[in-house]
């Protein structure tokens, strides 16, 4: 038995999911997403919520039942609170500073710094030179 698999996904208000077949959509505040599973899962609505069921017990449908429940609770995640991630810089002269869309990392002990690209949305903050936000709507 897959606990993952097993455990239901747990809709937020204001996110609505569309089950046709093996392709699910979900559909929130901040965009939609739609992914198609394998015919090995089933889902099932409930009451706020959304159970995924496996066709049999085979190895590798256990493997795809607790990747598809991730795989549709990180959908609904992601259009109804966003990504975000907090990147924090450990060592001697490390520093972060924002450079428009992109996050400017300085090293003090090299001669080059280098440049990440974030994601194509402006607001690229950084409230502490050792650790800055990454957020995507």
């Amino acid at each position: 038995m897959s606990r993952i698999g097993n455990a239901p996904v747990t809709l937020p208000s204001g996110v609505d999911v569309t089950i046709d077949g093996a392709t699910v959509t979900v559909k929130g505040s901040r965009g939609a997403l739609s992914r198609t599973f394998s015919e090995r899962v089933s889902f099932a609505r409930g009451e706020g919520v959304i159970n995924v069921a496996r066709s049999d017990d085979a190895r590798d449908s256990k493997a795809l039942h607790g990747l598809s429940r991730a795989l549709l609770r990180n959908m609904v995640i992601g259009v109804s609170e966003g990504f975000r991630r907090e990147l924090n810089m450990v060592g001697v002269g490390y520093r972060a500073a924002p450079a428009g869309k992109r996050i400017r990392k300085r090293n003090h002990r090299r001669r080059r710094s280098g440049r990440y690209a974030l994601f194509r949305r402006p607001g690229a903050r950084c409230p502490d030179p050792r650790s800055h936000p990454v957020e995507r709507a």
